[in-house]
């Protein structure tokens, strides 16, 4: 974090690095954030993605996060439903059982130090297993796909052939290839780890498909949806061609189907997103609350007012505004993906002054922008939750946990969803204080910090080279706003890894990776899946899980536990239900939880990944030397077996519907994304190229089979670790506050009598409201990822962009830039939320910005608050002895998490 505050000391808000070969702009500008982000979109539609990784245009399994221009739109266009209130009520049910689960298992650990991001870690594996793989049942501390994912996600991408991906033109198929291969002469199974995951996913689908097909045959209809796989297979078709070029995201007509490997893509982004994210965003949570008592108090209080009976309904979870607060001061705090906060430039625009070129990567500088001072305020450093009961605090473009503009984080609302319903059933029961090692701060590993030495150094906006990328670094308001917002239609693609292929033509492209027409209409298919009603119909889901969480809890009561560990369990029991036909609750016995855990430890930085990165190696030699490691050393890539995961539920889903129709029986409505996706599947879809505009644009509503395998992939790994850190980082920061923990508890006993938590009243947590936006300004856990590549060169300010360059939103250096958030910015204050946002646009990124905002945002706002709600009903959360003061942060897979989150759970009185 030193490193980008000093460049932005030297060099202002704005400064350029290579990042290899690839420019970068950093900045903490918040004009120009809101110009990368928003208001030029269609310029900067991209992300920044890993040179391993491809292109995004043409990789087949290019999924929503890095595809861009049409085949953005297209993958976003028929994954958004899934993320809809309406599909979020849904598995409201589901993301509640997993909560309750987790709370039974930390009832074990009661007076006991524990680290609780485990748990976390847990209850997001239980509930994405569950959305986007058809899991059945809770599979916490049992799930074979936690391991996996786990491992992946802590993989560090610094390595030699990621060097080589970024500094050398090597084709790409050359650097994957020694990628794998390297991975296994040198025993690194977290590679192999991947490829796992990819299999795990790719029967899930496989399995979906022939469930399908014998449904069909016995005459069975085919109902709802069931999860993401159903979904997504709904919208299946063999092969589809997305427009490449000028792009807009308006402007553009997409297709709503998706390929094999694209669904196995999206379930694959939604696994890894909805995993790690969410697991370190509780577990700063509970490091926070751990750390300020009066905070956890009074979330508690909040929680035992508003959520008196034993379930916490959907409705009720909109009520809780400290809860609110609490993750949003977290994100704030901990923005979990900042270094995701970035755009390419699609095509030369200019912002004021700057010329950017057509390719360089525009970085919003988060952290800078989330620990500004003059927009948070001069308690930007500390955690203080009542900065969001009134209000957003922040300009645009200075919070950005989720990301902004079009592309942001698709799966935010069932983020919060998995966060709440965590932390209600958490406090209701317990409390969470501090033990022996829980520490003064969270160590964080990683290089999503080295941004706030540049900003004192360089400024605000700065840029580097990733390998070949140029980048731009950024926590200038202005520029991002032209980014991620103003200038879209330049910026609509995200930064990809070099060894993932060509986004627009990869099969299996998500909605992640996506740009262009066919982002659009992958966001198009999958908007409805996460409007408020299909929150509504899933939250009795996340209620599940967050109840089966909490009797996990149960059973450590006074012991001191890792609770992000729970966390885990519980995001991934949801997202299993969700994406991939998991049936009930299968915390700490879910197959998909260690394959996850595995990608997020993956160490990026492998000879193959460096290859793609620093040379013009071919995308398909490095592809072919990835494949045949992978052969070689099964355990190095957990993606791949993730996508075998996600094709096998897919396909069994499939084959289920295709039995139900030779039976007669009519299809239901989807139950889940496999289903949704299912339901707009065609063989192939020609895509569109060229100048996008997110505006003037008509999108097919349909999806391939690989691109439902991509949209649940992406799901899948979304929705696993960013909520389980979302709420790791919000208990941390309630077992530090116990004051805020006290008030949060107190909104919950208020506004929760019952046994249960209503979709409608999770609204009136204020407070819990507040808690999570503070956690995520904090702890942005996705703020690596908030990047736009400049697709068309364009100009904002006086700086020019050229086309190619990667612009990232400093996102961790934004949430707690002084200027913004107040001399307080570091603190952990929720009550800055309270009163309505008084910070500027793009100031506050947790879930990205502009029209490749966050999906899933809400989704993950139910899961998180609905948990919260939960376990502070029954608990505090207090620091242990391995507590600590800080966190120990590491940067995997673009996210930040913490190592453990280490809190003691007590009965509450």
């Amino acid at each position: 974090m030193n490193i980008s505050s000093e460049w932005k000391k030297i060099y202002g808000p704005t400064f350029g690095i290579y990042e290899g070969l690839r420019k970068m702009l950093i900045t903490s500008d918040l004009d120009i954030i809101n110009e990368v982000f928003v208001k030029q979109f269609d310029n900067f539609h991209g992300r920044k993605t890993n040179p391993l990784a491809g292109n995004p245009d043409t990789r087949d399994r290019a999924h929503v996060f890095l595809a861009r221009g049409a085949r953005w739109k297209r993958l976003r266009t028929i994954t958004s439903p899934s993320f809809s209130n309406t599909s979020l009520k849904k598995i409201y049910n589901l993301v509640e059982d997993s909560a309750v689960e987790m709370t039974k298992l930390l009832e074990k650990k009661a007076n006991t130090e524990i680290n609780i991001r485990e748990y976390y870690h847990e209850y997001t594996m239980d509930i994405i297993a569950r959305v986007a793989l058809g899991q059945r049942g809770s599979l916490m501390f049992n799930n074979p796909l936690t391991a996996l994912i786990v491992k992946f996600v802590e993989f560090d991408f610094r390595g030699i052939v990621s060097m080589l991906a970024h500094c050398t033109p090597l084709p790409i198929q050359i650097v994957q290839t020694i990628f794998f291969l390297t991975a296994k002469i040198f025993r690194r199974d977290t590679p192999l780890a991947f490829v796992r995951i990819l299999e795990t996913i790719g029967k899930a689908i496989d399995d979906r498909v022939k469930q399908r097909e014998e449904d069909e045959k016995r005459g069975i209809e085919r109902g709802e949806p069931a999860d993401f796989i159903d979904m997504y297979l709904d919208v299946k078709v063999d092969d589809l061609r997305d427009k490449i070029g000028d792009f807009s995201k308006n402007n553009v007509s997409v297709s709503k189907n998706m390929t094999y490997q694209e669904i196995k893509g999206q379930l694959l982004v939604f696994l890894i997103a909805g995993f790690d994210t969410t697991a370190n965003s509780l577990s700063y949570t509970s490091y926070l609350l751990a750390k300020h008592p009066d905070k956890m108090k009074k979330l508690q209080e909040e929680i035992d007012r508003e959520c008196a009976g034993t379930t916490i309904d959907y409705d009720a979870l909109g009520k809780l505004k400290y809860l609110e607060a609490v993750f949003k001061e977290t994100l704030r705090m901990y923005p979990l993906a900042a270094s995701v906060n970035s755009r390419q430039c699609m095509k030369s625009t200019t912002i004021g002054d700057m010329e950017i070129e057509e390719g360089a990567y525009v970085c919003a500088n988060t952290w800078d922008l989330h620990y500004d001072k003059k927009l948070w305020g001069p308690d930007a450093d500390e955690f203080v939750p009542e900065r969001w009961l009134n209000g957003t605090p922040h300009p645009p473009g200075a919070y950005m946990p989720f990301g902004a503009g079009p592309r942001i984080c698709i799966g935010m609302r069932l983020a919060y969803i998995e966060e709440k319903l965590a932390l209600c059933y958490i406090l209701r029961k317990f409390d969470m204080v501090e033990g022996p090692n829980t520490g003064e701060k969270l160590k964080i590993h990683g290089s999503a910090l080295v941004h706030p030495d540049y900003v004192k150094k360089y400024g605000k906006t700065f840029g580097m080279y990733e390998g070949l990328r140029k980048y731009l670094v950024t926590s200038d308001m202005n520029m991002i706003t032209e980014v991620f917002m103003k200038q879209f239609d330049n910026f609509h693609a995200r930064n990809t890894s070099p060894m993932y292929g060509d986004v627009d033509t990869r099969p299996n492209a998500h909605i992640f990776v996506a740009r262009g027409h066919r982002w659009k209409r992958l966001r198009t298919i999958a908007n409805p899946s996460f409007s408020s009603a299909s929150l509504r119909k899933i939250h009795g889901l996340v209620e599940d899980s967050a109840m089966e969480m909490v009797k996990h809890l149960e059973n450590k009561v006074n012991d001191e536990i890792d609770i992000r560990v729970y966390f885990q369990e519980f995001t991934i029991d949801i997202i299993g239900r969700l994406a991939m036909g998991q049936k009930g609750s299968q915390m700490f016995n879910n197959p998909l939880l260690p394959v996850l855990i595995r990608y997020f430890e993956i160490d990026y930085r492998y000879f193959a990944n460096m290859l793609a990165y620093c040379t013009p190696l071919p995308y398909s030699i490095i592809q072919m030397v990835v494949k045949i490691s992978s052969i070689i050393f099964k355990d190095t890539f957990p993606f791949l077996q993730l996508l075998a995961k996600i094709g096998q539920a897919l396909d069994d889903r499939i084959k289920q519907r295709e039995e139900d129709k030779k039976r007669g029986l009519e299809p239901s409505e989807p139950t889940d994304f496999i289903d949704l996706f299912l339901d707009a599947k065609v063989d192939e879809i020609p895509e569109t190229f060229g100048d996008f505009s997110k505006i003037n644009i008509n999108v097919s509503k349909t999806l391939t089979y690989e691109e439902i395998k991509g949209q649940l992939a992406i799901f899948l790994i979304a929705g696993f670790d960013t909520t389980a850190n979302s709420l790791s980082y919000a208990s941390f920061l309630l077992a530090k506050n116990p004051d805020k923990l006290k008030k949060l508890q107190e909104e919950i006993d208020r506004e929760y009598p019952g046994t249960t938590i209503d979709y409608d009243t999770l609204g009136k947590l204020k407070y819990l409201d507040a808690v999570f936006k503070e956690t995520l300004r904090l702890y942005p856990v996705a703020g690596g990822v908030n990047i736009r590549l400049c697709m068309k060169s364009t100009k904002i300010g006086n700086m020019q962009i050229e086309e190619g360059t990667f612009v990232q939103a400093n996102t961790w250096e934004i949430h707690h830039d002084k200027e913004i958030y107040g001399q307080d910015a570091d603190n952990f204050i929720p009550e800055r939320w309270l009163n309505g946002p008084s910070f500027p646009p793009c100031a506050y990124q947790a879930f990205g910005m502009g029209p490749r905002i966050c999906i899933g945002m809400r989704l993950a706002y139910m899961e998180e608050k609905l948990a919260l709600c939960h376990i502070l009903r029954k608990f505090d959360i207090t620091g242990g002895p391995n507590s600590g003061e800080t966190l120990k942060l590491r940067t995997r897979a673009a996210l930040v998490h913490p190592d453990h989150v280490n809190v003691v759970i007590k009965a509450r009185n």
